[in-house]
């Protein structure tokens, strides 16, 4: 069963991971489809544009957010209170989010081939774990680490968006506290909040998947195959 993962000290024990986002690698929707947040946000009140503008205002040169924690309290600013935000919204968001959502073809083979190579396989996401774990624990991911997530109160009203401090500027900050473990580290992944990752990882790929997802394994796999 796959673990949710709090903290990279929880693997502190692993000698070699590979890191995998999830939308877009291992996992397809319809390509006019908007991404996790935006979709998630929007079903709990915010306007499309307001959500947008959101995005573009803590947007970096590189595609990726410049501080998740700050875009995070700005976003629980805007939520919190309106109407629709609550726990109900948000779980039947989620599951329709579930039911446009395809594992990318090849998917099974790339996780089973790490394991085979000797890796921990985790996923890194800024989508939920709720939105994430159904596929990990389908394709038998070690874990899916809780990077971004969404809070409710007691009573079921929104009450933030969480961001792990321990990656509050990316994903790379999670390679990187791996590393510092003596952990050998691949990562994999298409957005760009996977640029920095893969730089500061031992070995890995970004690239577009949905194209030619079995080449796109292939070369994914050979990359593995450095460590």
């Amino acid at each position: 069963m796959t673990e949710l993962v709090e903290s990279y000290r929880q693997m502190s024990d692993y000698e070699k991971v590979a890191t995998i986002d999830m939308g877009g690698t291992l996992l397809s929707r319809p390509q006019d489809s908007p991404s996790t947040h935006a979709r998630l946000n929007v079903a709990l009140g915010l306007a499309e544009q307001e959500e947008m503008d959101l995005y573009v205002e803590f947007q970096a040169g590189n595609g990726e957010i410049n501080d998740h924690s700050e875009h995070a309290r700005k976003q629980t600013e805007l939520l919190r209170g309106l109407e629709d935000a609550d726990i109900e919204t948000y779980a039947n968001t989620v599951q329709e989010i579930l039911q446009d959502t395809e594992l990318m073809p090849a998917a099974q083979r790339f996780t089973d081939e790490l394991d085979e190579m000797g890796y921990t396989t985790v996923a890194v996401s800024s989508a939920p774990p709720a939105v994430t774990m159904p596929y990990a624990d389908e394709l038998e991911l070690d874990g899916v680490y809780r990077w971004k997530d969404y809070n409710f109160t007691d009573s079921g009203l929104f009450d933030r968006v969480w961001v792990n401090p321990e990656a509050q500027n990316g994903k790379h900050e999670v390679v990187e506290g791996l590393q510092d473990q003596d952990t050998d580290v691949a990562h994999f992944g298409n957005g760009d909040n996977d640029k920095g990752a893969v730089k500061a990882a031992d070995a890995g790929k970004r690239q577009w998947w949905m194209a030619n997802p079995d080449k796109a394994v292939d070369w994914a796999l050979k990359e593995a195959e450095k460590l």
